[in-house]
């Protein structure tokens, strides 16, 4: 009896491992379903698509003839018919749906049809009673998840860090005078000052992430350079690189293809190809050679004339107009994100599609400064003395105050998330 045992319980742990991997490794999908809550009848098409770390559920909900459109990047180990209940009210003036997913998991803020546009629910609340009362009224919303409010704050000098809004994965850098100040969970206290340079420096132009890799010129020398220093912004170790070569400070990155930094200096007119790889570092162009630069897909091929006219910066894709809205980046290829501004004065109000439906254009925010950056299905952006992060499943997150911002315009930020 006890070997009988033994064995019944091997064979239902071998069961439960195998469906297990038979579960991680399933494929793609593609399933119609329909819901019924609250005497509406719901069908959804549920599309997943596995591509290791762009692997994503896309899904489109019909209800009374209306469409609403949502992609996430949650992990739900590729597993079907996720949505298990939605709310939904119209009304007038506006029509919500909140999509209730596997173990009453809430991964997006509700989605808010209103005045022809798309909204987060936290962008028109209060806007509409009757929308108002029904969410709050049918289940307990849970506002503090999408309200960006804490009091957990670590304040250094002229920096505060929001430490409840400091991701996993999540390395951030802001650049200071003398350095810059390092942001993630792998700090002790979430934040460190890393110390680069002996003097102030109040235009650090020369410097790029790449990667976990920051790669800044050494501004301890004057009017040239023979070194970069390179700063992993996971760890905070920072390594001097000789480049052989002396290259001018009035000298700008035009970009980054794969591993690849490429510099051009102004003064010898020579463009130089820095591998953070290999640590690399050669000139490629001259006056003799020419030039060249990756714009909209493509290697140009240039002449040291064309860059005597105007500095020539790599470009993934042309900065297009749509009616009003100006596109400005796609990211994670045909089946992303396109994110638009609307101009208006001097602020910048971003919308977001799906590449799928880019007539889909969800409000995110708005800002007066147009220092953004887009990873994966995050976008952190400066607004005046804060830095800030929207995504579906966080909202509007602030994650640093930087009260420098105010007196130098020059001071920026990067993020690299370790996917």
């Amino acid at each position: 009896m006890k070997k009988l045992f033994v064995a019944m319980l091997y064979l239902f742990v071998l069961f439960i491992i195998t469906q297990m991997v038979v579960l991680y490794f399933r494929d793609e999908h593609v399933v119609d379903y329909k819901l019924e809550s609250d005497e509406q009848v719901f069908s959804i098409n549920e599309n997943y698509v596995a591509d290791g770390s762009k692997s994503h559920y896309y899904f489109e909900i019909t209800v009374n003839d209306e469409k609403f459109y949502l992609q996430t990047y949650a992990n739900f180990y590729r597993a079907q018919n996720i949505i298990r209940d939605i709310k939904y009210k119209q009304t007038e003036k506006m029509s919500c749906l909140l999509p209730i997913f596997i173990n009453e998991r809430i991964v997006t803020d509700i989605i808010c049809h209103y005045e022809d546009r798309v909204y987060n629910y936290t962008e028109v609340w209060g806007k509409d009673t009757e929308i108002d009362d029904y969410f709050w009224e049918s289940f307990a919303y849970d506002e503090e998840h999408f309200a960006d409010e804490t009091t957990n704050i670590l304040t250094d000098d002229y920096i505060s860090i929001y430490l409840d809004h400091v991701l996993e994965k999540h390395f951030l850098y802001l650049n200071n005078y003398r350095g810059i100040d390092t942001i993630n969970k792998n700090n002790l206290r979430r934040y460190v000052n890393v110390s680069l340079f002996e003097k102030d420096v109040y235009n650090m132009n020369l410097k790029y992430l790449v990667d976990e890799y920051l790669v800044v010129a050494d501004y301890n020398q004057d009017i040239e350079f023979d070194q970069f220093r390179i700063v992993n912004i996971k760890n905070n170790n920072v390594e001097d690189v000789d480049l052989g070569e002396n290259v001018s400070f009035n000298s700008y990155i035009q970009g980054r293809k794969n591993k690849s930094l490429y510099i051009y200096d102004r003064d010898e007119q020579v463009q130089y190809e820095f591998d953070v790889n290999t640590q690399r570092f050669e000139k490629i162009g001259s006056a003799e050679l020419g030039v060249r630069v990756f714009e909209d897909g493509e290697w140009l091929e240039l002449t040291v004339n064309d860059l005597l006219v105007e500095d020539r910066y790599f470009r993934d894709q042309p900065m297009e107009k749509e009616n009003e809205y100006i596109k400005v980046a796609s990211v994670l290829g045909e089946n992303g994100f396109i994110y638009y501004f609307l101009q208006e004065n001097s602020t910048y109000h971003v919308y977001r599609a799906l590449a799928r439906q880019p007539d889909y254009k969800k409000y995110l925010f708005s800002t007066e400064n147009d220092n953004m950056r887009f990873v994966r299905d995050f976008v952190y952006f400066q607004d005046g003395n804060f830095i800030r992060y929207y995504s579906d499943q966080t909202g509007i997150k602030t994650i640093a105050e930087n009260q420098e911002f105010s007196f130098n315009k020059n001071l920026d930020f990067d993020i690299f998330i370790n996917q």
